[in-house]
Order: structure tokens, then sequence, then C-alpha cells
């Protein structure tokens, strides 16, 4: 079985051009100031000026679009195709498209459809010795093949199987009113725990417009994801061992709710107090893409130290369709790396906040892909590791040598176990079984001479002190009239502060209105009339008005940011208010003297 999608543009972009016009005119003022990758970015051109690089962040004005039109269009992004989606998506729009009908299909159905052979479950356990974290994901559409898993292997297992519905907050890919498919019938959790292995319920949500209905800020997005909470907390409670969040491209102005979600379900399981993470009962696991648009990807510091008593570990997601490079052909090392690029991943790890780093696995996807070409069209062809080890015998060794490339890279890195998406696509490949076993084991893996020296000039080069730079890229970034003291002081405003700013705004508002109408109804008097429209009191009106469609300008073309608009505007109320009340003394004493 394969999968198939549009191919995405090849061309790259060079990394000055579309780096510096990404942060020209941000919108977001205050995210786009605790976003470090932008500062990052700067660092990283300086040692690579000449290097091409296709990962770039995305203008804050994608996501404004999402939000005001519902949807996101081709050219609202650095990329000739739409923003792609990461394999757990594609795999799953596939199962939804060609197997969506009103009949539940059981673990049986399912290993019927994917013709799966199961042995008997074996139950002799070996004892085998881990060094290592592996985490496993099991999508509902591969039935009972968990049947065939070494649950010795892996420390645990995610259950892929409930996607949020944003219109009612159910299970939407389970049809007959059930919820997360075989989740409650299911042995999966039995028998991985008699291996000592836990399981977790995976929840999902992918698209954009979907997420946007689930996380905004309104009252029925507020009751959708009380009722996931209360789904999952029972689900899992019921028959798991911990959740796993597969949430992405949220807008990261409802990270907010993002993060309470998680929060939530988190004290629904384990209690109110936090305990120490070895000590929960039930885990929390989070997964992050290496490139993406939205949150979790745009994460800062503060957004993961709100997290950070709340989620176990994180998995890194480090293959990724954006950037990638295809070609024609059957087997071939370069197609085995089309999703992964270790340049751009270890550029991209080092831009984690640490604590996201100091709990981190990364994900390896058992996917080989290559272009197929059909007259003038090029189509994107992505197989499971193993129908390729079917069709092609010579395939296992060539997947597994670059398997072993990529568990080498993370012990170099640092990083203290992997993911594998999905269990049950490798699961017949022997080759692979051992590679694993050798991994927990910490056996050494045989690679290309240059490899490893490679590796470790790459992650030498890369490495950055992120927090250094994150502070830097508080003070240093803006140009403004306003001095660093000022804006680290606004930067350290919490979001529940900022919102004294619209209740000011709001007084304001009312204010005006009552000095609007009292204006209105003085215009019936000649007196008045004869008063305001004075020659002095025109020309400060005109003057007013004047600066304060100077200052709007600037505002607009983000030559000052929001945070300088309204002390702007404060100043220049507060010098009208004072030069009003001068000129008023001063007309009396002309007045009262003879």
């Amino acid at each position: 079985m394969t999968l198939g999608f549009d191919l995405i543009a090849s061309n790259t972009i060079d990394f000055e051009r579309t780096h510096f016009s990404n942060f020209s005119g941000d919108s977001l003022g205050d995210e786009v100031k605790k976003n470090i990758i932008k500062r990052y970015f700067e660092k990283r051109a300086e040692k690579k000026a000449k290097v091409k690089d296709s990962i770039t962040s995305l203008k804050d004005e994608v996501l404004q679009e999402i939000l005001r039109l519902k949807r996101l269009k081709p050219s609202d992004t650095l990329y000739d195709a739409k923003a792609q989606y990461q394999f757990h998506y594609k795999d799953l729009q596939f199962y939804l498209e060609n197997f969506k009908d009103t009949n539940y299909k059981s673990e049986q159905d399912w290993a019927k459809i994917q013709r799966i052979d199961t042995k008997p479950f074996n139950s002799k356990k070996t004892s085998l010795q881990s060094s290592k974290y592996v985490y496993g994901f099991h999508p509902y559409w591969m039935g009972n093949a968990y049947y065939n898993y070494n649950f010795e292997v892996y420390n645990r297992i995610a259950y892929y199987g409930y996607v949020i519905n944003p219109k009612s907050g159910e299970d939407l890919s389970t049809p007959g009113g059930m919820l997360a498919h075989s989740w409650s019938t299911s042995t999966i959790q039995s028998k991985a725990n008699y291996y000592d292995c836990k399981v977790d319920l995976c929840v999902a949500s992918y698209d954009i417009e979907n997420n946007i209905k689930i996380f905004e800020n309104t009252s029925k997005a507020k009751d959708i994801r009380a009722i996931v909470i209360r789904n999952i907390v029972s689900l899992v409670k019921g028959k798991g061992d911990g959740v796993c969040f597969d949430l992405q491209k949220i807008p990261s102005r409802y990270k907010k709710n993002y993060i309470s979600f998680i929060q939530q379900i988190n004290r629904a399981l384990n209690g109110d107090s936090i305990q120490g993470k070895l000590s929960k009962e039930y885990e929390i696991t989070v997964l992050v893409p290496r490139y993406d648009i939205g949150f979790p990807y745009s994460m800062t510091l503060d957004d993961a130290a709100q997290l950070k008593n709340h989620v176990d570990r994180w998995i890194y997601t480090a293959e990724s369709t954006y950037g990638s490079n295809y070609t024609v052909g059957e087997i071939t090392e370069e197609n085995m790396q089309a999703f992964w690029n270790f340049d751009h991943i270890d550029f991209e790890l080092n831009a984690l906040p640490p604590s996201v780093f100091e709990s981190l696995i990364i994900e390896v996807p058992l996917y080989y892909a290559k272009n197929l070409m059909e007259k003038s069209d090029s189509t994107h062809i992505i197989s499971h590791v193993s129908d390729m080890n079917v069709i092609y015998p010579e395939f296992s060794a060539l997947f597994n040598n670059s398997l072993q490339e990529r568990l080498t890279y993370a012990d170099l890195k640092g990083i203290n176990g992997i993911a594998l998406w999905c269990t049950g696509y490798g699961n017949k490949n022997q080759e692979l079984q051992k590679t694993l076993i050798d991994y927990i084991q910490n056996k050494g893996f045989t690679t290309n001479d240059n490899f490893i020296p490679s590796i470790k000039q790459l992650i030498n080069e890369n490495e950055v002190d992120i927090v250094d730079l994150y502070k830097k890229d508080q003070s240093e970034i803006e140009s403004s009239w306003l001095s660093p003291p000022i804006f680290r002081l606004l930067d350290e405003l919490k979001p529940e502060k900022i919102m004294s700013h619209h209740l000011v705004v709001l007084c304001l508002l009312i204010l005006l209105s009552f000095v609007f109408s009292g204006f209105m109804i003085a215009l019936f008097f000649e007196s008045a009339r004869d008063k305001i429209f004075s020659k002095e009191n025109i020309m400060n009106i005109s003057t007013i008005l004047v600066v304060l469609i100077v200052v709007l300008i600037f505002k607009k073309f983000n030559v000052i940011t929001e945070t300088e608009f309204v002390f702007a505007v404060g100043i220049f109320t507060g010098m009208a208010l004072v030069m009003l009340f001068y000129r008023r003394i001063k007309k009396k004493e002309k007045e009262l003297t003879p």
C-alpha cells in the first residue's frame, strides 16, 4: 500500500533574503520578540552566509490570514505548495478516505484488511536489558498486529485512536458512536503491561480550520475542549497509562488554551498537586514537529516553563516534507534520506527550549519515498518499510544502514531515546528488529568512516546558547526609541496582566463616547458653536489629528510596535492636556490684567 501527495517545490530560497523579509514588519509583537528562532537564524546566517536553506519561519501574516479567512492559501507561505502535514496525518487521511463508513471495524476486521498474520502471543520473557527509551505507535488500522510486537524493546506504546471532532469534541475517526476504536476492548494494554511496557492513548488533531474551532476563545470551543477532557480522562483511567498529544498547527494566539488543555488533563489524571515525574501514575507525552506553522512549533521558553511540570516527555518528529528532495528511480540512498536532513534537524533541535530537550526523544519514520514521473507530472510516492521489504529484497539492508546512522546521531546529540511511526510498519523486518535490540543494549553500529567525524563537526558548528540568545532577542533585535529595560519589563508581563490594558482601553472608549455625545449636543447652541469653532481651537484640533494620523501610519507600516504605539498615544495625550491647561491659565491671566 502506498500513499501519494503533490510535489513540494524543489527550488530552495535564498537564506538571507527570506529570513530578513520574514521578520521585517512582524505584527504579532510580543510573539515575535519571544520567537528565539529569529535570533538564531541571524547567528546562523553569519556562519553560513552562502547556504541556501529551505527551512525558514513563516510570516505571521499566514496565521492572520488563517484566522480571517479560515483557510490557508499557497501564496501565503514561502513554498509553492500548500502547507504539508506530517506522516501521522497522511496515514490517517488515507484510511479515513478509503474506509469511512458507518460500520465499526474491530481489530480482527483491520487485520484482514491489512493481511496481518498474527502468531500466538509470546509470554516468554528474556529479561532484555535496555539503556535507551523506545516509544512506539500502534494506529488503530493495524488491528491486532501487536500480537507480533516484541514489547521488551519498547518502554511505551501509543494507541493512535482518538481524533478530535471540532464540531462535538467526540472521536471523528470511529463510526457507530464508538470512542477511540478498540481501545476499550483491546488486549494491547494487558499484553504490553505483562512486559512492563506502558500504553498511552494518542489524541490527534491537525487541520488548521479544525484547531481554530477547538481552541479559539469562544464558549462553544470551551465546551468542546471540556468534552474531550472528560472522554480522554475516562478512557485512560479505565484502561491506560497516559496520554500522547499529537496536536499540530494550532494558531499561536490560541496557545494559552492549548497549554491549559494539557494542564487540565494532567491534573484530572494525577490530581491537583503536581507530583514529581517519577511518582505520577499517568504520564503525558507531547509531539513537537521539526518544522511547522503555529503551536507547538512556535513554543517559547515561557511556554515550555508552563508545561514543564505537566509533560513527561517530548517526541521530536525529525522527518519533514518541507524542503524534501526526491529523485526518480528505484532504491537510492538519496531517497532514503528524503525526509531526513541532519543539518536541518540539528539546527532546529538547538532552537528548542532546554527544558524540552532534556526530556526529548526523536521520532524515526519507517518510510521510503521517491518520485514517480507521469508525463509532465511528478508525484511523491511514500511506501512503508514492510511493503518495500517485500517488493525489493535489497531494500532491508539499505534502510537499516540509514537507520543506524540516525540512531548514531541521536547518541552523539545526547538524545537518549527514539519513537517509531509506526511499530507495525517494520515488524516483519528482522534486520530492523535486530538494530533496535542492538540500540537499546548500547551496542555501537558500523557506519561510514566519515560519518561520525562529520556529524560531530556539524553539532559543534551549530552549537548555541539558546537561553543567552533569548535574552539578547529581548533587548537587541527591536529598533525603537524605548530603552531595552522598558522592553524587557513589558515582555515579562504575563497575559493575565496584559488584560488590564484592555480594561483601560474599554474605559477610555466609554469616556470618549460621552465626550462625543456632549460635543454633538453642544452644536445645537450658538454660543457653544462660536466657542468650539474658534480659530485657536481649530488649530489645536488640526494639530492633534495630524499627529494621530502620523502615529497610526507608523503603526500600520510597523515602524513602531504595538507597545510603542500605546506609549506614543499616552505621551501625546498627556502633552495635549498640559498644553490645554497652560493656555487656559495664560488666557485667564491675560483677562485679569488691567
